[in-house]
């Protein structure tokens, strides 16, 4: 992987681990919500044994309860959403400057050019098709005889680029295939941040599984 591409899922991972702070502030709050649930629910049955035959008043303490561990468990799962979402926001913010050319620490004309040279080297065909949003396109556009020679040079072969007339709908990066259509790869920043959220839902799935086998215990 270049250093470029890199970079980008870098500045992903960089705002994976700042929102880690704000995952504990929320996570710690829903583990108080659920804790408060049960802890209503368990006085409501407290309540009730006083006034109910054992028998009756053993169905509704598992009624109660069990209804109070499902709420708990929801808050939790609820708050597991919150971080999903604004890790995803941020890191879409992010990107949006680096495509946009706001991100003084990256050149997204160096970054466009590994997502291509990469996706131009998976597709292992000698021609290839390419595709990008308007933005991309222009600047590939005015650049391809001097993208195609340094493609050639990288990759130690020779490289014939053509310009596909779909105009992609993402935040950039590119999409190549092959001239008959028969093989295509996919190398989108949306692609890239994709990739680094699904790392961030395993770590906070981890975090979150714990929690929940709390809720109740």
């Amino acid at each position: 992987m270049s250093a470029q591409v890199g970079r980008v899922e870098a500045l992903v991972e960089e705002i994976r681990k700042r929102a880690e702070e704000e995952a504990s502030r929320i996570i710690a709050e829903a583990r108080r919500r659920a804790e408060q649930i049960i802890k209503e629910a368990e006085r409501e049955v407290e309540r009730l044994v006083e006034h109910e035959a054992r028998p009756r008043a053993m169905v509704l303490r598992r009624r109660i309860l069990g209804s109070a561990e499902l709420r708990g468990r929801a808050e939790v799962l609820k708050a597991k959403e919150e971080v999903i979402r604004k890790i995803a926001e941020r890191a879409r913010a992010r990107l949006e400057a680096v495509a946009a050319g706001k991100e003084s620490s990256v050149d997204y004309r160096e970054v466009l050019y590994d997502l291509l040279r990469e996706a131009v080297e998976k597709l292992g065909e000698p021609s290839a098709v390419v595709y990008a949003n308007e933005r991309d396109r222009r600047y590939l556009a005015e650049n391809l005889s001097s993208i195609e020679s340094k493609l050639e040079g990288d990759l130690g072969r020779e490289v014939k680029l053509a310009l596909g007339d779909r105009v992609l709908d993402c935040l950039g990066g590119v999409v190549v295939e092959s001239p008959d259509g028969s093989k295509v790869y996919y190398n989108t920043l949306e692609g890239r941040l994709e990739e680094a959220l699904r790392r961030s839902r395993g770590w906070l799935g981890r975090v979150f599984k714990e929690l929940v086998g709390e809720v109740g215990a």
